[in-house]
């Protein structure tokens, strides 16, 4: 079984893992890449694309207080930063607008912020944007 979610929270990938799921993919992959997640999966083996694979490894080596972020995210993150709504946010990327809140809870999560001022202090302080 292969799981191809927006979710890339981690503790749901987690979770995912733990119940047998073999794989566990971003719905904006590739096609090459979910390809070979395919054949992986079918051949027994496991399957996380590098960025997903990241960051589980950072999470049970104890590092990465805060989490790499995705590159959808990242997309997120800078038109947050360009002061746009969700819902405005969501129609420039073609997304619903609860894929954005989840975006946005997933990003204040990864950065430990509290808020969006939080969000746009650190992102500037990281140089994530």
């Amino acid at each position: 079984m292969i799981a191809l979610t927006n979710v890339d929270v981690l503790t749901q990938m987690k979770q995912m893992l733990q119940k047998g799921c073999l794989g566990y993919l971003l719905k904006d992959v590739s096609p090459e890449i979910l390809v070979k997640a395919i054949e992986t999966v079918y051949g027994g083996e496991q399957f996380l694309n590098e960025e997903l694979k990241k960051q589980l490894l950072n999470s049970l080596s104890g590092h990465g207080e805060k989490q790499l972020i995705t590159r959808r995210e990242k997309e997120i993150l800078k038109l947050i930063l360009e002061e746009n709504t969700n819902q405005q946010i969501a129609d420039k990327l073609f997304l619903s607008l609860r894929t954005v809140e989840n975006h946005r809870n997933n990003l204040l999560q990864k950065l430990n912020a509290k808020n969006t001022a939080g969000l746009v202090k650190i992102a500037l302080q990281e140089g994530l944007v």
